[in-house]
């Protein structure tokens, strides 16, 4: 018997901001409930909680759960950096294919105002030891990439600048404000040539969706969308040859699975922690050809309103949402969820009918990411 359509019935963004005072438990429950209202799903028609966070483990879901008297069903909390949330949401909808759930829902959350201004570089990693952060490890992939295709570095800056004016259209976002190129290339070099403004902050957020069949959402009455493909990987070691990038291949994979090619895609989120993973990450995804994402972006391709390749970040991206770390690649969902549902009020892209999620994150630098994940969804 072939595996039922997998479907998103329902999401919830708890909104991103610097510093929350509620803790990470109480923003798991705000997201959770905006998703099964979303979903027409009552707490006790979920079968299944999968959370995702990088740092806040032990038994996430278990505290998220205990004060709302879900002590039945079967918990799992997972971790894989970044993509946790995304990793999550996989778990969930392998469940409800394989028939050993009806309803799923994947949580993710994050509150890093606990940890201070940066994440702790993790010493087990040797590249950390040293000092090579994260921005450190990006501004060699900007050098590289500006130097190799003769890129004016400056272009960088316009991935920001459009974020942050898609996010000021979303009041989910951390950051509500729009910026100019001027005030990107303004702000403090962080590592040559990325400036703090082409750096993702971290909020405190949470994030949910609720996975179930297409039969059962249309029964509950629920606007679902369909997921086309999920497929997932980690990525190769830098010190070999890499003869295709790990976000290209998983690109290719899921427009194999869902029968489509990039031109087909209307809206897409990419992963964006740094300017220079959004221009590289279009490139891969099949959307630009190689060595022109920044400049294009910097033209006004792939903005709101632009008619030249599929809009990307609407929802502000991580570079204007905010990135908490488990958080994000759920965030990322419900985005593309309500853009093909036509509910992103203020940036919605017109006649949206095919959208993809691409999430990565990681921290072993010996690594191109920890896990990646590229998803098609549609109407």
């Amino acid at each position: 018997m072939a595996a039922p359509d997998t479907v998103i019935a329902g999401v919830g963004v708890e909104p991103f901001v610097g510093r929350s005072d509620r803790g990470a438990d109480a923003l798991g429950r705000a997201a959770l409930a905006r998703a099964l209202a979303d979903a027409w799903v009552d707490l006790d028609d979920v079968d299944l909680f999968v959370f995702g966070s990088r740092f806040e483990h032990p038994a996430l879901g278990q505290r998220v759960l205990l004060p709302l008297g879900a002590t039945g069903p079967t918990i799992l909390n997972t971790e894989n950096a970044c993509a946790s949330g995304t990793s999550a949401l996989e778990i969930a909808a392998a469940y409800i294919r394989a028939g050993m759930a009806t309803i799923a829902v994947a949580v993710g959350v994050e509150h890093p105002s606990d940890l201070g201004s940066s994440i702790p570089l993790p010493q087990w990693d040797k590249l950390a030891r040293v000092g090579i952060s994260h921005p450190v490890r990006y501004a060699l992939e900007a050098a590289k990439y500006c130097a190799e295709h003769g890129v004016d570095p400056a272009s960088l800056a316009g991935v920001t600048v459009k974020n942050r004016t898609h996010a000021a259209k979303n009041p989910a976002a951390r950051f509500q404000a729009p910026v100019t190129l001027e005030e990107v290339l303004a702000s403090p070099v962080v590592a040559e040539p990325l400036h703090r403004l082409q750096c993702c902050a971290n909020a405190d957020g949470a994030a949910a969706a609720v996975i179930t069949t297409a039969e059962v959402a249309r029964s509950r009455g629920a606007e679902a969308v369909r997921i086309r493909a999920l497929v997932s990987g980690s990525g190769a070691r830098y010190d070999r040859h890499i003869d295709l990038p790990t976000v290209q291949r998983l690109a290719l994979a899921a427009f194999e699975e869902a029968g489509i090619g990039p031109a087909d895609v209307d809206v897409a989120e990419v992963y964006d922690a740094f300017v220079i993973l959004e221009a590289l990450n279009t490139e891969r995804l099949g959307f630009a050809a190689p060595g022109t994402a920044a400049t294009r972006i910097a033209a006004g391709d792939f903005t709101l309103g632009s008619a030249t390749g599929p809009v990307t970040n609407p929802g502000g991206g991580l570079l204007g949402r905010g990135h908490p770390l488990g958080a994000t690649g759920l965030a990322q969902v419900a985005e593309i969820a309500d853009q093909l549902r036509g509910r992103a009020d203020g940036r919605q892209v017109e006649g949206a009918s095919v959208g993809l999620v691409q999430t990565m994150g990681g921290n072993v630098r010996d690594l191109e990411f920890n896990a990646g994940a590229v998803m098609v969804l549609s109407r």
